[in-house]
């Protein structure tokens, strides 16, 4: 049993698993009620349990319902909806046994009153296929597939009729002094631990803000047995369903606004040439790139364009010289100040013309 309830919560969370997204296609929630139980049965007692019932039939009983939902959607009018929670199916079997009972003044007609209460509680998964033909109103169809938690009987036997009259006798003879016999309770023995139903119903969302993204929805399931409560017992419970759900409708955030811009990055490089007389352009190549930035607010996605221009620029010599006058002493050491001396001097210089030797 424990692997049926490990594959319900399995699909319970597979299907949660698709919710991974802020849309309009998709709902949550949490939903409860009361339950009108009709029970059906054939049988006239639980294994081992005394009872003197001819026979069960019918009887009927209230429940409560509660747990979680989720629902989304398939196409514009169809759903595909989900839901894991408890539900009670408590009920109360009679059987009224016309008898005679012997009084004080004699034989008269009594009536005996059978009567076993049933409780069962029952958790469970609920897929169903939901038609939305016309704003908030939804008409479903689904399965319910649980496990029973507990089951619990409480049985009696009384003498309604005549009233104040009339006591039980034990297996002796022996007059007990009580006006009820067979009376047992505890865990229902043979009871099924896995219950499968068919479901079908109705339900209207009434939004409750404006953004229409939480909605009360008032809903009437009905839910018909496949499989019994009890082993060979022919116990089975149809159960209406009255309830109130609350659902969350998670509002797309509105999508953001794209902006497209263009950004020039261009870088300038100045190379000196002393092979050209004048300044020089060249244009370097150009090169595309793609960067997004994004905030709470907006897109942008820009257009990088780049590229590394040359500038040559010829170089301009200049001629700078100085020409500083210094003198220079006697001993050749050169003087930041200097002085002119001018200087004659007298010499006699002969020549002779002929290579003649005078005497």
């Amino acid at each position: 049993m424990n692997k049926r309830l490990v594959l319900i919560f399995a699909c319970l969370f597979a299907i949660l698993d698709i919710y991974s997204q802020d849309t309009l296609n998709h709902k949550i929630g949490i939903y409860g009620g009361l339950n009108l139980n009709f029970h059906t049965a054939d049988f006239y007692k639980l294994a081992g349990i005394p009872n003197c019932c001819r026979n069960f039939r019918d009887g009927s009983g209230t429940g409560i319902n509660a747990g979680i939902l989720y629902e989304m959607k398939l196409s514009d009018v169809f759903w595909l909806g989900s839901r894991l929670g408890l539900l009670t199916l408590d009920g109360t079997l009679k059987n009224e046994e016309p008898t005679t009972i012997i009084t004080q003044t004699g034989p008269t007609t009594g009536i005996f009153e059978h009567k076993m209460d049933g409780m069962f509680s029952n958790i469970g998964l609920e897929p169903s296929v939901m038609y939305n033909p016309f704003g908030g109103f939804f008409v479903n169809a689904g399965i319910r597939l649980g496990l029973n938690i507990s089951s619990k009987y409480d049985q009696v036997e009384t003498i309604i009729k005549p009233k104040g009259v009339g006591t039980f006798i034990d297996s002796l003879g022996n007059d007990t002094g009580l006006r009820t016999r067979n009376k047992f309770n505890g865990d229902i023995p043979n009871a099924t631990s896995f219950q499968m139903f068919a479901s079908g119903g109705i339900s209207y969302e009434v939004p409750l803000n404006k953004s229409n993204s939480l909605r009360a929805v008032p809903e009437i399931q009905y839910y018909f047995p496949i499989t019994e409560l009890v082993e060979n017992t022919k116990w089975k419970v149809n159960s209406l369903r009255l309830g109130l759900a609350f659902k969350y409708v998670p509002i797309p955030k509105p999508p953001k606004p794209r902006l497209f811009e263009r950004k020039y990055e261009i870088d300038t490089i100045q190379i000196p040439s002393d092979l050209i007389a004048q300044v020089t352009y060249r244009k370097g190549t150009e090169k595309t790139s793609q960067d997004k930035f994004e905030d709470d607010e907006k897109i942008i996605e820009y257009e990088i364009i780049s590229r590394t221009d040359t500038v040559l620029t010829p170089i301009t010599y200049k001629l700078a010289g100085k020409i500083t006058a210094v003198g220079v002493d006697n001993f050749g050491q050169e003087k930041p100040k200097h002085k002119f001396e001018v200087e004659e001097f007298v010499s006699n210089r002969l020549d002779p013309l002929l290579n003649l030797h005078f005497l």
